[in-house]
């Protein structure tokens, strides 16, 4: 029994150890992702507008439900 108890603490010391590292690796990531954000310059699209555009082109000239193509270009607004 003493060394099934034993067992039991090394395993939540173990996920306490895990738990504190994840916090700190979070952290510093949130950090980076922070200072390396650039502004976007205006008029600049991003990739997904062209994306979304080229979908709704092939749907019209499949003739898609309109529903859909609706959407997609709600999504463009």
């Amino acid at each position: 029994m003493q060394t099934f108890d034993s067992e039991i603490e090394e395993a939540k010391k173990r996920v306490r150890q895990m738990n504190e590292k994840a916090n700190r690796f979070k952290d510093s990531t949130v950090l980076q992702s922070e200072n390396t954000e650039k502004p976007k310059v205006q008029g600049e699209k991003d990739d997904s507008f062209f994306l979304i555009l080229a979908i709704v082109m092939l749907l019209s000239k499949e003739k898609a439900d309109n529903k859909i193509i609706l959407a997609l270009l709600y999504l463009l607004m």
